[in-house]
C-alpha cells in the first residue's frame, strides 16, 4: 500500500477493511483506490464533487458513512489516484514498479496493470480518505491547474 503524506484515513479500522476487501477481492483485482474529498479524478471524489470544506468531524462523518454503508464494496474503473494505491507484491513485480521521478507515476502505473492485463482496477466504495491536494486553492478549476514552488 502507497499513500500521499497528505491524505489520512479517519477511522479506526482501516487496517482490518483493507485486510477484508484484499482477502474478498485480491485475486481479481491487481490494484485498489479510494473515495476521497479532492482530486483531479472526479470518479474518486464522494457524490463526484470536489470539497472545499477542510472540517475535519465533517469528514470523519463521510468517512463511517461510507465504511457502514459499503465496507468491503469494490467498483471496477478505469483507474485510481496516487494518493492511495493498494496492490500486491505480485502486481508491483508484473508492471515493473514505477516509473521514476515522473509526476505521473500512478497513470503510467494504471496504464501498465491495463496493458499486461494483470487484473482489475477498482474503487472501494467503503474506504475514504481526507486529502488536502492542494488546499491553498479553493476551487477545482485552480486545484487542477495549480503549479507551486516551494524554497527552502
Amino acid at each position: 500500500m502507497i499513500s500521499d503524506n497528505d491524505s489520512n484515513s479517519l477511522i479506526p479500522n482501516f487496517g482490518i477493511q483493507l485486510h477484508d476487501v484484499i482477502d474478498k477481492y485480491g485475486d481479481e483485482y491487481a490494484l485498489f483506490g479510494c473515495i476521497t474529498n479532492r482530486l483531479r479524478g472526479l470518479h474518486q471524489l464522494y457524490n463526484k464533487q470536489f470539497s472545499n470544506n477542510h472540517d475535519m468531524q465533517y469528514h470523519f462523518d463521510i468517512a463511517l458513512k461510507l465504511n457502514k454503508e459499503h465496507y468491503a464494496e469494490v467498483e471496477e474503473t478505469h483507474g485510481v489516484a496516487g494518493l492511495f494505491l493498494c496492490f500486491s507484491k505480485k502486481t508491483w513485480e508484473k508492471v515493473g514498479g514505477f516509473v521514476e521521478n515522473n509526476i505521473a507515476c500512478d497513470t503510467l502505473f494504471n496504464d501498465a496493470i491495463k496493458r499486461n492485463k494483470i487484473g482489475k482496477i477498482g474503487i472501494i466504495k467503503g474506504l475514504y480518505l481526507y486529502h488536502c491536494y492542494r488546499m491553498w486553492e479553493n476551487t477545482y478549476e485552480e486545484a487542477i491547474n495549480s503549479i507551486i514552488h516551494l524554497q527552502k
